[in-house]
């Protein structure tokens, strides 16, 4: 409800880019919320809970001159582990990589302990984690590298698995220039998996902005960071996953 309610106009994005800003630069989720928002964090999940309470939404409504056909979609009830899954990677966008994030995403893998999907959060989460770390950060990366390892073995070929391979090797990568270690194979192979991602899934914004950022570490001056960096400009605001 949070990203929706955010997403409805170009000033509330801006807030809630703001609010990502400050949270990756390591501020408090109260603090972050209170500098993008202007409100308490109290103040700012009472106006979530009143836009969630609303009775009806409303959407536009386009008529082609040409009917298009329509295709055949399956409907699935959401189960239990689907709704930990999605409120888990709702906190970790919001709210960062805190306890409740954790105990929603583990919780959803006790549930459905065979779904890709699931450890490939929680690489983001550990990912995540590290980043705030700062001291040793090496405990989180393995960490996600054991998730990401379950995941490989469920669904090998999966874009989303392909792009937090990639987040890996990069964050590794980073971790190595950082401290004068040899980098440039673990970048190479975070773009491998970026690419494969890409290959797989041509709108998966996600691998787009993790290819571009890549060109931030060695920027060889290649066309392809302008390509994919303003593919993800695109890509993301209508990607609710990235989001």
């Amino acid at each position: 409800y949070a990203v929706h309610m955010l997403s409805a106009a170009p000033a509330a994005q801006k807030q809630l880019h703001d609010y990502l800003q400050l949270w990756a630069g390591g501020v408090a989720p109260e603090a972050a919320v209170q500098r993008a928002f202007g409100v308490s964090y109290q103040a700012f999940d009472d106006l979530v809970h009143r836009y969630a309470a609303r009775p009806s939404l409303s959407c536009a409504v386009i008529h082609p001159a040409t009917p298009l056909p329509v295709p055949v979609v399956q409907v699935h009830p959401m189960t239990e582990s689907d709704a930990h899954h999605q409120l888990g990677d709702l906190a970790l966008a919001l709210f960062g990589p805190g306890p409740t994030t954790f105990d929603l995403l583990r919780k959803a893998e006790a549930l459905a302990p065979r779904d890709a999907s699931i450890y490939a959060s929680l690489v983001r989460a550990h990912l995540a984690k590290a980043e705030q770390s700062k001291g040793d950060s090496s405990a989180q990366v393995e960490a996600a590298s054991k998730q990401l390892a379950r995941a490989k073995a469920l669904a090998p070929d999966d874009p989303e698995v392909l792009t937090v391979e990639g987040m890996l090797h990069a964050t590794r990568a980073a971790d190595l220039k950082a401290h004068g270690g040899a980098w440039e194979q673990e970048l190479g192979q975070a773009r491998t998996a970026y690419r494969a991602a890409i290959h797989r899934n041509e709108v998966a914004a996600e691998a787009y902005l993790g290819l571009g950022v890549t060109y931030l570490l060695d920027d060889t001056g290649s066309k392809e960071a302008q390509v994919v960096l303003e593919a993800a400009g695109y890509l993301l605001p209508l990607a609710t996953e990235a989001a």
